[in-house]
Protein backbone atom coordinates (compact mmCIF):
# COMPACT_ATOMS: atom_id res chain seq x y z
CA UNK A 1 0.00 0.00 0.00
CA UNK A 2 1.41 3.40 -0.97
CA UNK A 3 1.82 5.79 1.97
CA UNK A 4 2.14 8.89 -0.23
CA UNK A 5 -1.05 10.69 0.66
CA UNK A 6 -1.35 14.31 1.82
CA UNK A 7 -4.45 13.46 3.84
CA UNK A 8 -2.65 11.19 6.28
CA UNK A 9 0.52 11.34 8.33
CA UNK A 10 1.85 7.90 9.24
CA UNK A 11 4.46 8.77 11.84
CA UNK A 12 5.86 5.25 12.21
CA UNK A 13 4.82 2.53 9.78
CA UNK A 14 3.92 -0.73 11.47
CA UNK A 15 3.03 -3.38 8.86
CA UNK A 16 2.39 -5.96 11.60
CA UNK A 17 0.07 -3.71 13.64
CA UNK A 18 -3.23 -5.28 14.64
CA UNK A 19 -5.08 -1.98 14.53
CA UNK A 20 -4.88 1.54 13.08
CA UNK A 21 -5.70 4.63 15.11
CA UNK A 22 -6.88 7.61 13.05
CA UNK A 23 -6.56 10.93 14.90
CA UNK A 24 -8.61 13.96 13.83
CA UNK A 25 -7.35 17.38 14.92
CA UNK A 26 -9.25 20.37 16.31
CA UNK A 27 -10.12 23.61 14.50
CA UNK A 28 -6.96 25.41 13.46
CA UNK A 29 -4.84 22.39 14.38
CA UNK A 30 -2.88 19.92 12.31
CA UNK A 31 -1.56 16.38 12.22
CA UNK A 32 1.61 17.29 14.14
CA UNK A 33 -0.53 17.56 17.31
CA UNK A 34 -0.39 13.79 17.63
CA UNK A 35 3.26 13.08 16.84
CA UNK A 36 4.38 13.09 20.47
CA UNK A 37 1.65 10.61 21.40
CA UNK A 38 3.40 7.67 19.74
CA UNK A 39 5.65 6.70 22.65
CA UNK A 40 2.65 6.45 24.98
CA UNK A 41 0.45 4.22 22.84
CA UNK A 42 0.49 0.44 22.19
CA UNK A 43 3.23 -0.93 19.95
CA UNK A 44 0.76 -2.95 17.90
CA UNK A 45 -1.33 0.14 17.04
CA UNK A 46 -0.32 2.21 14.01
CA UNK A 47 -1.05 5.91 14.58
CA UNK A 48 -2.26 7.85 11.55
CA UNK A 49 -3.06 11.56 11.87
CA UNK A 50 -5.55 13.07 9.46
CA UNK A 51 -4.24 16.25 7.82
CA UNK A 52 -6.88 18.60 6.44
CA UNK A 53 -6.13 21.16 3.69
CA UNK A 54 -4.89 24.62 4.67
CA UNK A 55 -2.28 23.78 7.34
CA UNK A 56 1.26 22.50 7.84
CA UNK A 57 2.39 20.62 4.70
CA UNK A 58 -0.96 21.48 3.05
CA UNK A 59 -0.80 25.19 3.89
CA UNK A 60 -1.11 26.33 0.26
CA UNK A 61 -4.37 24.41 -0.23
CA UNK A 62 -7.79 25.96 0.29
CA UNK A 63 -9.43 24.79 3.53
CA UNK A 64 -12.79 23.02 3.23
CA UNK A 65 -15.76 24.86 4.76
CA UNK A 66 -18.49 22.26 4.28
CA UNK A 67 -18.54 19.11 6.40
CA UNK A 68 -20.46 17.01 3.86
CA UNK A 69 -17.86 17.74 1.19
CA UNK A 70 -15.08 16.97 3.64
CA UNK A 71 -16.58 13.61 4.62
CA UNK A 72 -17.05 12.68 0.96
CA UNK A 73 -13.39 13.42 0.29
CA UNK A 74 -11.96 11.70 3.36
CA UNK A 75 -14.10 8.60 2.77
CA UNK A 76 -12.41 8.16 -0.61
CA UNK A 77 -8.89 8.87 0.62
CA UNK A 78 -9.14 6.65 3.70
CA UNK A 79 -10.49 3.56 1.98
CA UNK A 80 -7.08 2.08 1.17
CA UNK A 81 -6.13 2.25 4.87
CA UNK A 82 -9.12 0.24 6.06
CA UNK A 83 -7.75 -3.21 5.26
CA UNK A 84 -7.36 -3.97 8.98
CA UNK A 85 -9.30 -3.06 12.14
CA UNK A 86 -9.29 0.65 12.98
CA UNK A 87 -10.42 3.14 15.61
CA UNK A 88 -11.07 6.89 15.50
CA UNK A 89 -10.04 9.62 17.95
CA UNK A 90 -11.21 13.19 17.44
CA UNK A 91 -10.91 16.30 19.58
CA UNK A 92 -13.42 19.16 19.30
CA UNK A 93 -13.89 19.68 15.53
CA UNK A 94 -12.17 16.33 15.07
CA UNK A 95 -14.86 14.62 17.16
CA UNK A 96 -17.53 15.98 14.83
CA UNK A 97 -15.62 14.83 11.75
CA UNK A 98 -14.97 11.30 12.98
CA UNK A 99 -18.55 10.64 14.11
CA UNK A 100 -19.91 11.81 10.74
CA UNK A 101 -17.28 9.71 8.96
CA UNK A 102 -18.34 6.71 11.05
CA UNK A 103 -21.95 7.27 9.97
CA UNK A 104 -20.86 7.52 6.33
CA UNK A 105 -18.66 4.41 6.35
CA UNK A 106 -21.34 2.39 8.12
CA UNK A 107 -24.00 3.34 5.56
CA UNK A 108 -22.01 3.43 2.34
CA UNK A 109 -19.12 1.01 2.79
CA UNK A 110 -20.48 -1.34 5.44
CA UNK A 111 -17.31 -0.68 7.38
CA UNK A 112 -17.11 0.66 10.93
CA UNK A 113 -14.44 1.57 13.47
CA UNK A 114 -13.86 -0.84 16.32
CA UNK A 115 -14.26 2.11 18.66
CA UNK A 116 -14.89 5.84 18.52
CA UNK A 117 -13.11 8.07 21.05
CA UNK A 118 -14.43 11.63 21.11
CA UNK A 119 -13.01 14.51 23.10
CA UNK A 120 -13.88 18.05 24.11
CA UNK A 121 -17.12 18.38 22.19
CA UNK A 122 -20.79 18.19 23.09
CA UNK A 123 -22.85 15.42 21.50
CA UNK A 124 -23.77 16.37 17.93
CA UNK A 125 -27.55 16.33 18.37
CA UNK A 126 -27.43 19.12 20.96
CA UNK A 127 -28.11 22.69 19.76
CA UNK A 128 -25.19 25.11 19.69
CA UNK A 129 -25.13 27.21 22.83
CA UNK A 130 -22.73 29.87 21.52
CA UNK A 131 -23.32 32.25 18.60
CA UNK A 132 -21.12 31.82 15.50
CA UNK A 133 -17.83 33.71 15.48
CA UNK A 134 -16.17 32.75 12.18
CA UNK A 135 -17.40 35.92 10.46
CA UNK A 136 -16.52 38.46 13.19
CA UNK A 137 -14.17 41.40 12.60
CA UNK A 138 -10.64 40.63 13.65
CA UNK A 139 -10.65 42.39 17.06
CA UNK A 140 -13.85 40.65 18.12
CA UNK A 141 -12.66 37.37 16.65
CA UNK A 142 -9.45 37.54 18.70
CA UNK A 143 -11.38 38.15 21.92
CA UNK A 144 -13.59 35.12 21.29
CA UNK A 145 -10.65 32.90 20.37
CA UNK A 146 -8.84 33.80 23.59
CA UNK A 147 -11.64 32.14 25.58
CA UNK A 148 -10.61 28.72 24.27
CA UNK A 149 -6.93 29.16 25.19
CA UNK A 150 -5.94 27.17 22.12
CA UNK A 151 -4.18 29.76 19.97
CA UNK A 152 -0.69 30.79 21.16
CA UNK A 153 -0.18 34.45 22.05
CA UNK A 154 2.68 34.51 19.55
CA UNK A 155 0.04 34.26 16.83
CA UNK A 156 -2.61 36.46 18.44
CA UNK A 157 -0.12 39.30 18.98
CA UNK A 158 1.49 39.18 15.54
CA UNK A 159 -0.48 40.63 12.61
CA UNK A 160 1.52 38.71 10.01
CA UNK A 161 1.00 35.42 11.83
CA UNK A 162 -2.72 36.15 12.18
CA UNK A 163 -2.93 36.84 8.46
CA UNK A 164 -1.49 33.39 7.76
CA UNK A 165 -3.35 31.43 10.45
CA UNK A 166 -6.79 33.00 10.74
CA UNK A 167 -8.21 32.08 7.29
CA UNK A 168 -7.88 28.36 8.04
CA UNK A 169 -9.18 28.78 11.59
CA UNK A 170 -12.17 30.76 10.35
CA UNK A 171 -12.90 28.10 7.70
CA UNK A 172 -12.77 25.33 10.32
CA UNK A 173 -15.08 27.23 12.63
CA UNK A 174 -17.49 27.99 9.79
CA UNK A 175 -17.70 24.28 8.99
CA UNK A 176 -18.52 23.47 12.62
CA UNK A 177 -20.91 26.38 13.12
CA UNK A 178 -22.96 25.53 10.03
CA UNK A 179 -23.23 21.86 10.94
CA UNK A 180 -26.76 20.48 11.29
CA UNK A 181 -27.27 17.08 12.89
CA UNK A 182 -29.40 14.55 10.96
CA UNK A 183 -31.48 12.02 12.85
CA UNK A 184 -30.35 8.49 12.00
CA UNK A 185 -30.23 5.07 13.58
CA UNK A 186 -27.77 4.81 16.42
CA UNK A 187 -24.26 3.79 15.48
CA UNK A 188 -23.29 0.20 16.18
CA UNK A 189 -19.92 1.52 17.22
CA UNK A 190 -18.92 1.84 20.89
CA UNK A 191 -18.20 5.42 21.91
CA UNK A 192 -16.16 6.71 24.83
CA UNK A 193 -15.76 10.38 25.70
CA UNK A 194 -12.91 12.40 27.23
CA UNK A 195 -13.02 15.96 28.54
CA UNK A 196 -11.41 18.62 30.68
CA UNK A 197 -12.78 19.26 34.14
CA UNK A 198 -12.57 23.03 33.69
CA UNK A 199 -13.61 23.26 30.03
CA UNK A 200 -15.98 26.24 30.06
CA UNK A 201 -17.36 25.34 26.64
CA UNK A 202 -18.42 21.73 27.27
CA UNK A 203 -20.14 20.39 30.39
CA UNK A 204 -20.06 16.82 31.66
CA UNK A 205 -23.78 16.54 30.83
CA UNK A 206 -23.06 17.52 27.22
CA UNK A 207 -20.31 14.90 27.02
CA UNK A 208 -22.55 12.20 28.49
CA UNK A 209 -25.16 13.07 25.86
CA UNK A 210 -23.04 11.15 23.32
CA UNK A 211 -25.05 8.17 24.55
CA UNK A 212 -27.72 9.42 22.12
CA UNK A 213 -25.79 8.41 19.00
CA UNK A 214 -24.56 4.91 19.91
CA UNK A 215 -25.90 1.54 21.02
CA UNK A 216 -22.83 1.10 23.24
CA UNK A 217 -21.70 4.04 25.35
CA UNK A 218 -18.54 3.77 27.41
CA UNK A 219 -19.13 6.86 29.53
CA UNK A 220 -16.96 9.94 30.02
CA UNK A 221 -13.56 10.27 31.67
CA UNK A 222 -12.51 13.72 32.86
CA UNK A 223 -8.98 15.09 33.27
CA UNK A 224 -7.50 18.16 34.91
CA UNK A 225 -7.49 21.11 32.54
CA UNK A 226 -9.73 23.01 30.19
CA UNK A 227 -10.60 22.51 26.54
CA UNK A 228 -7.05 21.37 25.77
CA UNK A 229 -6.75 19.18 28.86
CA UNK A 230 -4.43 16.77 27.03
CA UNK A 231 -1.73 19.42 27.22
CA UNK A 232 -2.06 19.99 30.97
CA UNK A 233 -2.61 16.32 31.78
CA UNK A 234 -0.76 14.75 28.88
CA UNK A 235 0.80 11.75 30.62
CA UNK A 236 -2.31 11.01 32.68
CA UNK A 237 -4.55 11.19 29.64
CA UNK A 238 -2.31 9.15 27.34
CA UNK A 239 -1.77 6.50 30.00
CA UNK A 240 -5.55 6.15 30.23
CA UNK A 241 -5.97 6.23 26.45
CA UNK A 242 -3.28 3.58 26.10
CA UNK A 243 -5.23 1.29 28.44
CA UNK A 244 -8.42 1.84 26.44
CA UNK A 245 -6.62 0.98 23.20
CA UNK A 246 -5.05 -2.10 24.77
CA UNK A 247 -8.55 -3.40 25.53
CA UNK A 248 -9.55 -2.93 21.89
CA UNK A 249 -6.41 -4.73 20.72
CA UNK A 250 -7.16 -7.66 23.07
CA UNK A 251 -10.61 -8.03 21.57
CA UNK A 252 -9.22 -7.93 18.04
CA UNK A 253 -6.56 -10.52 18.89
CA UNK A 254 -9.14 -12.79 20.51
CA UNK A 255 -11.49 -12.46 17.55
CA UNK A 256 -8.75 -13.23 15.05
CA UNK A 257 -7.54 -16.20 17.09
CA UNK A 258 -11.07 -17.59 17.27
CA UNK A 259 -11.51 -17.11 13.55
CA UNK A 260 -8.33 -19.09 12.80
CA UNK A 261 -9.34 -21.85 15.21
CA UNK A 262 -12.83 -22.30 13.80
CA UNK A 263 -11.64 -22.11 10.20
CA UNK A 264 -9.33 -25.11 10.61
CA UNK A 265 -10.59 -28.19 8.77
CA UNK A 266 -11.59 -31.21 10.81
CA UNK A 267 -8.82 -33.77 10.92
Amino acid sequence: MSRKNNWFKVFAEKPAALCRLFCFHYAGGGASTFHSWLKYLPENVEVIAVQLPGRENRFSETPIRDLTKLIDKISIEIEKYLDKPFVFFGHSMGALICVELAYFLSKNQNNMPEYLYVSGRQSPQLPRKFPPIHHLPENQFIEEIKKFEGVPNEILNDSEMRELFFPTLRADLEMCEKYAFQEREKLKVPIKVYGGKTDSGVSIAELLAWDYVTHSFGGATMFDGGHFYFRNSKEEFLKHFNSDLEEVVKKIRLRESSSIFFSKPNL
